[in-house]
């Protein structure tokens, strides 16, 4: 904890303030800048969505015949959490010669919050502390083997950073579960109920698949004789509205990660629009959870708590007063905000986009016992745990997935026609929208 904190920095001055904040010379703060910078749009950001986009494509273009069956959650799970792994790893990623760490990853993040506790862990969360054993094994492996050497530039430049601040190969080790955690246990959940939200609409399936069509180009590629389909994504903010809207109001709903900030000084809190002034103590902490402003009826409308799939649509924020525009999207906020805003946010999103847009335009999705594509039902979301921002379904719901008519043989691949927004696709800019937009 002492190196976390930075207390073995040269000019650690044990009697000044604490260096794991905003500013100081500590790990926390050298790792957290190496995260803002491989993840923010550039070379770094580019291989990491080259790779995990070429993995997802190889997975469904597997899918032929008759299709496959499987539980929709699981099969969800299993895909993103190899594509991603293989992105930041590269192909001598643990979990690809292991599958079973992708159990033993999600096994950690089912009783992480009762593994933390450290009381009694081998009896209250045996699963989470065999899971977090498992991982690290296997990475204490590919550390000593110098497979990061065909690791990301994230990953590589991690590994650096610990290795100045003195962590041994078995600190480091054991550093890489929260790597994986943080890659994949809110993307996936995301992934299913935008995925669930849209199959369970004919109507917005239809809608979706018109606008994917639009950024497809299908031709034959002259070496194998096959056609293939490449899809642009850089196209998904100006083609397909849709299916951005679903993605914000899937987070809307399904988000509930809570931010916490610590008061460093006393301070006043007033609004222009309530008489109510806060006093904030300091030392103290504030928790800002997401859930409470993201349903809130008073900011989103007697519908707050319903699934939308056109509310974030440009025209319909459009048609709305300036001062619900300015309340909701202060309200909103699925990546938390200001200096702590979740560096991994461009890479998730674009990740769940061309997934969700893959399935939809190239594949049908049949509910157990159907012939029809789609859902009869949004599945029922299980209870909130501490430390869990996007829930999982109560129970998986069996699926078969098999190619869509007209769209059988081809064989799918990503491109990258114009440099990708990602500040639009997200929505960075609209955080602080100014008085005098309209």
């Amino acid at each position: 904890m002492k190196i976390i904190r930075g207390e073995t920095a040269p000019g650690y001055d044990p009697h000044g303030k604490f260096l794991n904040g905003n500013d100081g010379d500590s790990f926390l703060n050298e790792n957290h800048k190496i995260m803002v910078e491989s993840l923010s749009p550039g070379t770094g950001l580019s291989e990491l969505n080259k790779g995990v986009l070429e993995k997802v494509a190889g997975f469904l273009n597997v899918i032929d015949g008759d299709g496959e069956t499987f539980g929709l959650y699981r099969w969800i799970r299993d895909v993103l959490t190899l594509a991603t792994a293989d992105a930041l790893y590269g192909s001598a990623s643990p979990l690809n010669s292991d599958h079973s760490l992708i159990d033993a990853l999600w096994d950690f993040e089912e009783n992480m919050t009762l593994l933390m506790l450290n009381f009694l862990p081998t009896f209250l969360a045996s699963k989470a502390y065999q899971g977090r054993l498992a991982i690290k094994s296997a990475f204490t492996t590919y550390y000593a083997e110098n497979n990061h050497l065909g690791a990301s530039k994230l990953i590589r430049s991690r590994l650096e950073c610990c290795q100045r601040w003195g962590f041994s190969p078995n600190d480091i080790a054991n550093f890489e579960i929260s790597t994986l955690f943080l890659a994949t246990t809110n993307s996936i959940p995301t992934s299913f109920w935008q995925l669930s939200y849209i199959l369970s609409s004919p109507s917005l399936l239809s809608e979706i698949r018109t606008e994917v069509e639009s950024i497809v180009s299908r031709k034959i590629d002259p070496t194998t004789g096959e056609e293939e389909a490449v899809m642009d994504i850089s196209h998904f903010q100006t083609h397909c509205p849709l299916l951005l809207s679903t993605f914000h109001e899937t987070l809307r709903l399904v988000d509930a990660a809570t931010s916490v900030r610590a008061v460093t000084q006393p301070t006043t809190l007033t609004s222009s629009t309530s008489p109510t002034t806060y006093h904030l103590k300091s030392p103290s902490v504030i928790q800002l959870p997401s859930g409470i402003t993201h349903t809130s009826p008073q900011i989103w409308g007697p519908s707050a708590s319903s699934f939308s799939p056109t509310r974030f649509l440009p025209s319909t924020k459009a048609a709305l007063p300036k001062s619900t525009r300015r309340a909701q999207a202060a309200a909103y906020f699925p990546f938390g905000g200001g200096k702590h805003l979740c560096p991994g946010r461009h890479f998730a999103m674009m990740e769940i986009l061309a997934f969700i847009a893959l399935i939809v335009v190239g594949f049908d999705v049949c509910q157990e016992g159907s012939e029809t594509a789609g859902l009869e039902q949004v599945p029922e979301r299980a209870f909130q745990k501490l430390g869990t921002a996007v829930r999982k379904p109560v129970r998986d719901v069996g699926v078969r997935v098999k190619r869509r008519e007209g769209w059988e043989g081809v064989r799918w691949r990503f491109g990258e026609g114009e440099e990708v927004d990602f500040g639009g696709l997200v929505g960075d800019g609209e955080e602080g929208e100014s008085e005098d937009s309209e």
